[in-house]
C-alpha cells in the first residue's frame, strides 16, 4: 500500500508542476499582451489553475488524503469559487476593499497605481497565505507530516503536506490573476501583478520539484526494503526445505548467520539512501 500511495502522490505533484509551468508560460506571454483578450485568457487560466490545485490537492488513496499531513481524513482544499463565497475569497475581497476603498469589480480599479498595487501584494494580500490565515482560510492540512513505517526501526515522514510553501505560492500566484480585478487595471498595474504572480508560480515549481525529490528518497527506501523482504523469504524457505537433511543445530546457526548478514546489508543500504548533501552543508 505504501509504495502505491507514494506513486500516486508523485503523479499528483507532477500534474501540479505541469499546470504551474503552463501558467507561468501564460504569464510570460501576458507581459507582452495587455489587451482585453490577453487579460481574459490569463484570468481564465488562473481560475482553472485554482480548480486544478483544489482537485489534485485533494487526491486520496485508500480513503486517505495524501496532501493532508497527518490529518488524512479531511480534504485539504475547498472550492475558492464556490456558489457560497469561500472564506479565502471573502478574505481577499475584504483586504482589497480595506486597502483601496473599492471592490475588485469597481471601474475605479483602473485608477490604481502600480506602486499602490505592489504595496498591497507585498503586505495585506501576502499575509493571507501565511500562518495562521493559511490554515484558517485555505487549507485544513496539518503541518505534521504523515509517518510511514518502512520497517520496525525505520519510520520516515512524508513531506507532502499542503501546509508547505509550494502550495501557498501556487495559490497566491493564481489568486492574484484570478480575483484582483486585473481585467480593469492600468497597463502598469497589470504588469506589476503579473510579475508578482510569475515570481510566486516559479517559486512553487521549485518547491514541488524539491518535494518530489524528497519523496523519491522515501520510495527508494521502500523499494530496498521490499527487495530485502523478498530475499529474506527466499532464504528462509530454502533453509526450511533443507532441514530434513541437515543437523538441526547446524541449520539454525546457518539460518541465523544468513539473516544477520541480510539485516546488516539492509541497514547499511537504508542509511546510505537517507544521506543527502544537505547533511554536509
Amino acid at each position: 500500500h505504501l509504495a502505491s500511495r507514494l506513486e500516486i502522490t508523485q503523479e499528483a505533484i507532477s500534474f501540479m508542476i505541469a499546470e504551474a509551468q503552463s501558467f507561468a508560460q501564460e504569464l510570460t506571454t501576458a507581459l507582452g499582451n495587455t489587451s482585453d483578450t490577453g487579460r481574459t485568457v490569463a484570468v481564465n487560466h488562473a481560475k482553472s489553475g485554482l480548480a486544478v490545485l483544489e482537485e489534485v490537492g485533494n487526491t486520496s488513496f485508500a480513503g486517505m488524503f495524501v496532501f493532508a499531513g497527518d490529518n488524512v481524513s479531511q480534504p485539504p482544499f475547498g472550492d475558492y469559487f464556490s456558489d457560497a463565497i469561500s472564506p479565502a475569497r471573502q478574505a481577499v475581497a475584504t483586504e482589497f476593499l480595506n486597502e483601496f476603498g473599492i471592490t475588485q469589480t469597481d471601474p475605479g480599479v483602473s485608477g490604481l497605481t502600480a506602486p499602490a498595487v505592489d504595496n498591497f501584494l507585498g503586505n495585506a494580500f501576502s499575509t493571507l497565505f501565511e500562518d495562521p490565515e493559511w490554515s484558517n482560510l485555505w487549507s485544513s492540512a496539518s503541518d505534521t507530516e504523515f509517518k510511514a513505517e518502512i520497517s520496525e526501526d525505520n519510520v520516515v515522514g512524508i513531506a507532502t503536506t499542503a501546509h508547505r510553501q509550494s502550495f501557498r505560492d501556487f495559490a497566491s500566484g493564481l489568486t492574484m490573476i484570478a480575483d484582483l480585478g486585473v481585467e480593469n487595471m492600468s497597463g502598469a498595474a497589470y504588469e506589476t501583478v503579473t510579475l508578482a504572480a510569475l515570481e510566486k508560480v516559479n517559486a512553487s515549481i521549485s518547491g514541488f520539484i524539491e518535494m518530489q525529490s524528497s519523496l523519491g528518497l522515501v520510495q527508494d527506501q521502500v523499494e530496498t526494503r521490499t527487495k530485502y523482504d523478498s530475499v529474506r523469504m527466499t532464504v528462509v524457505s530454502s533453509q526450511i526445505n533443507q532441514l530434513e537433511s541437515v543437523d538441526a543445530t547446524e541449520a539454525a546457526n546457518r539460518l541465523s548467520s544468513l539473516l544477520t548478514q541480510l539485516e546488516t546489508s539492509y541497514a547499511a543500504t537504508a542509511r546510505i539512501q537517507r544521506l543527502s548533501l544537505l547533511n554536509f552543508i
